[in-house]
Parts: C-alpha cells; structure tokens; sequence
C-alpha cells in the first residue's frame, strides 16, 4: 500500500519553506518535502518548526542554503 493513499493535504506553511501540513492515519502531521536534481524527499514531524528544521538540515546536506530556521542571519 502507498503511503501517499492516505495522506490528505490540509495547506502549506505560511512561516516556512518546503513545509505542509497535512492528514494522514486519522491525525495532522507537519510534512517536510523538496525535490532536487528529481530526487523527492520527505519527512513527517509533529510540529511545524520541527518540520522547517528537517527541511534545512536536508539541503544543508545537499550542499545547498538553508532556508528556514537555520538560514544565515543577515
């Protein structure tokens, strides 16, 4: 069964990059999601912030900038 039948999209982030909420299994779950170079990740988190955070530490190690909580203060 594909994870993805369940999973109903309730409305992006408004604060953070990348960040969705959504229904999933009876419960709301925060979704962390980017595709580069057509690879897709994802990551399901309880909170928003935690969300933004997965979605930074992921492009940090794609050697891109992060954009959420952890972007460079300017």
């Amino acid at each position: 069964l594909d994870a993805q039948d369940n999973r109903k999209y309730i409305a992006k982030s408004e604060k953070y990059k990348g960040v969705s909420k959504v229904y999933q299994d009876n419960e709301y779950k925060w979704l962390a999601k980017s595709t580069i170079n057509y690879t897709n990740w994802h990551k399901f988190t309880e909170t928003e912030r935690e969300a933004a955070l997965a979605y930074d530490m992921y492009m940090i190690k794609k050697g891109k900038s992060p954009v959420n909580i952890l972007k460079p203060r300017s």
